[in-house]
């Protein structure tokens, strides 16, 4: 790891060339002063270089399942920090975190599995606490995102019984790796329910009704007593063909036939049905006890055309705390135990992205809620 505090400091990005990985790298080079070692398989294309990335951004091919190929690629550009934004992360596997352990630098990814959360921290929690190090799991949009929400929710509530997050996303074609992980997951029995199970109807500011499906659980919200553990993540589809497309996906992976595989397809057909953007936002519920009795502190999150840059934010925010030690908190930390919610929002509006709060009391009738406007958050 570079040692002269007036080098510049190095951000190795792996999966620097995908969706999230050039959102990360944008955002990079317009709030930091890292440079970034973009790290992919082909490296970055001759059209894909970003303006203002000159004498910032050095590009490198590798694969990132091989740690001794990432622990190369850290010692050759002296990197103080890597950030793992490659997919499908059940995939690549833990690789780019032994080789950032091994080098003795902090890590931060995009995992989008509660499960894998867990399986990591129990692994490498002792050995980053010995070398000193932070290593966030999991800064994406479940885990990372909708943990800070419930946060805030503690704060604002007087007690939370349950919370709810949903996504509304047009198709997958954000992502292949994000599809392959969604795929992978398929056969997991979550807390919940199985993947893909549990619709519900939700209402999306400004689009109305949305069936949303079981996607993931955060029953790992917080580690303290009392946390909030009734957490589930859903996504929605807008239309009628890429929702038959998603359960027969779930469907024929949960056979055994590897569609994970066809990711990349998949999402192209996806974007060709419903559009190549997410609309609709993070749709955040916190159901408990407020100030006006009792009902549901909702909190959207929203930029058009562009939601997957929120969780490339995260990612970028915690990349550029560590590098400087601004984070003290050491070994294998959860996503959302090391900002506060506050400063997301902050982040957030800085970013041109919408959030916006209102707290429904509970109506005469059980379950429903009294509609209330909504309101900036600042």
């Amino acid at each position: 790891m570079r040692e002269d505090a007036a080098s510049p400091r190095v951000a190795l990005v792996i999966g620097g060339t995908g969706v999230f990985g050039r959102l990360i790298v944008a955002d990079l080079l317009t709030h930091t002063a890292l440079s970034i070692a973009v790290i992919s398989r082909h490296g970055v294309a001759p059209r894909d270089w970003l303006p203002g990335s000159e004498g910032r951004v050095t590009s490198h091919r590798l694969d990132a399942r091989h740690e001794h190929a990432v622990r190369s690629a850290i010692e050759r550009t002296q990197a103080c920090v890597v950030i793992h934004a490659a997919g499908p992360y059940a995939l690549i596997g833990d690789a780019p975190l032994r080789a950032a352990l091994g080098a003795r630098i902090s890590y931060v990814d995009m995992c989008p599995r509660s499960d894998l959360f867990a399986l990591l921290r129990d692994r490498y929690d002792a050995a980053a606490q010995a070398a000193g190090r932070t290593y966030i799991v999991g800064a994406s949009t479940a885990g990372g995102l909708t943990g800070l929400l419930t946060k805030r929710a503690q704060k604002v509530l007087r007690t939370v019984d349950s919370v709810r997050s949903s996504l509304c996303v047009h198709n997958f074609a954000w992502g292949a790796g994000i599809v392959g992980d969604y795929l992978l997951s398929a056969r997991r029995v979550l807390p919940h329910g199985p993947v893909g199970s549990s619709p519900e109807d939700v209402d999306f500011p400004g689009l109305g009704r949305r069936t949303v499906r079981l996607a993931d659980t955060l029953d790992y919200v917080d580690p303290a007593p009392d946390a909030v553990r009734d957490v589930a993540y859903r996504i929605g589809l807008p239309d009628a063909l890429p929702e038959l497309g998603l359960r027969l996906s779930l469907t024929v992976t949960r056979l055994g036939i590897p569609l994970w595989r066809l990711a990349h397809p998949l999402g192209v057909c996806a974007g060709l049905l419903g559009g190549s953007y997410t609309e609709g936002g993070l749709l955040h519920q916190a159901f408990g006890e407020g100030a006006d009795g009792r009902g549901v502190l909702e909190t959207h999150i929203h930029r058009a055309f562009g939601n997957v840059r929120n969780p490339s934010l995260l990612c970028a925010l915690a990349a550029d705390r560590l590098a400087r030690g601004l984070i003290t908190n050491l070994g294998v930390i959860h996503p959302a135990s090391w900002l506060a919610p506050g400063e997301l929002i902050h982040a957030l509006n800085a970013r041109a992205v919408t959030v916006r709060t209102r707290f429904a009391p509970e109506g005469p009738v059980r379950g429903r809620f009294k509609q209330v406007p909504w309101e900036d958050v600042r």
